[in-house]
């Protein structure tokens, strides 16, 4: 019985957890392999500068040399995989699974074949989402994005519209302006209670408490003042030509490219998903303004 066989009848067939309470996966039976307590040796502070072996410190209940021959054949197969041909996956940390909302992990399958699998699908074998095609997804996703990058008018005012809005209800901003109004209020209401008093020492408490008021005031409007300029519509669309053209970029351009404006794929097969976009305002910031489906 094969590995991955085994992990489903363990999952599916057996009511069998880790100690730890959760599903049978890969890592699972591969840390059962490669546990050296199967053959009788006790370790006390395990992976520690004062770690101690103690042989035969537990019950032996697999034959020393069936063992060892389960560690070469460990050693044998990831030897066999470092020679293997690398495959850039160019949407590496940005697929989700359309069944379980799994991520989907990079895997080839020999001839120069590459896929996406479903991570819970990969460990468990507990969702039904199919293989998905890399070199398929990618090209499909990478159309996808040529189109939401061309800067058309359409494309342009959209993305002028997003920049706008976000500059305007930028969270910092809505507190310096929600903070501004309070000063104001507050001062405002001084000017009015100077004006109703007669008396004196009241008012120069009153007073005494203006030019604090009218600082702060002065420096919520510079800082209001100092919001980054909205890009014009010429660099809005100079921005989109650097971009659009991602076919002619290298394949490390591409995948900058593509985290850049790509905030996550819901995937459902290699030709069915939802992309989410979005406009980076600034470095490690963006908005989530369109959705395309295939």
């Amino acid at each position: 019985m094969g590995g991955r066989y085994l992990i489903a009848f363990i999952s599916n067939e057996k009511p069998y957890e880790t100690k730890y309470g959760r599903e049978f996966g890969k890592n699972s039976l591969y840390s059962i392999l490669r546990n050296d307590r199967y053959i009788g040796v006790y370790t006390y502070n395990k992976g520690q500068e004062n770690e101690i072996r103690i042989e035969d410190g537990a019950p032996r209940i697999i034959q020393q040399e069936v063992w060892q021959r389960a560690q070469r054949r460990i050693a044998s197969r990831k030897r066999n995989a470092a020679y293997k041909a690398k495959h850039d996956y160019l949407l590496s940390g940005m697929l989700e699974c359309g069944l379980c909302g799994s991520s989907l992990c990079g895997r080839s399958a020999g001839d120069n074949l590459y896929y996406y699998n479903c991570s819970k699908r990969d460990r468990t074998h507990t969702c039904n989402l199919p293989c998905v095609r890399a070199d398929k997804i990618e090209k499909s996703v990478m159309v996808s994005l040529s189109k939401y990058l061309t800067p058309t008018e359409a494309q342009i005012a959209e993305m002028l519209a997003v920049v706008q809005d976000s500059f305007h209800n930028r969270e910092d901003n809505v507190k310096l302006k929600q903070e501004l109004l309070g000063v104001e209020r507050k001062i405002n209401n001084i000017i009015d209670s100077i004006a109703d008093t007669d008396d004196k020492e009241a008012r120069r408490s009153l007073l005494a408490k203006l030019p604090e008021l009218k600082d702060r005031k002065q420096l919520l409007t510079d800082n209001l003042n100092r919001v980054p300029i909205v890009p014009t519509r010429d660099e809005c669309e100079q921005f989109l030509r650097n971009f659009f053209d991602i076919y002619k970029k290298e394949p490390s351009e591409q995948k900058a490219i593509l985290k850049r404006f790509v905030q996550r794929i819901v995937v459902r097969s290699d030709t069915q998903f939802d992309v989410i976009f979005c406009i980076p305002l600034v470095a490690g910031e963006g908005l989530e303004p369109t959705t395309s489906g295939l």
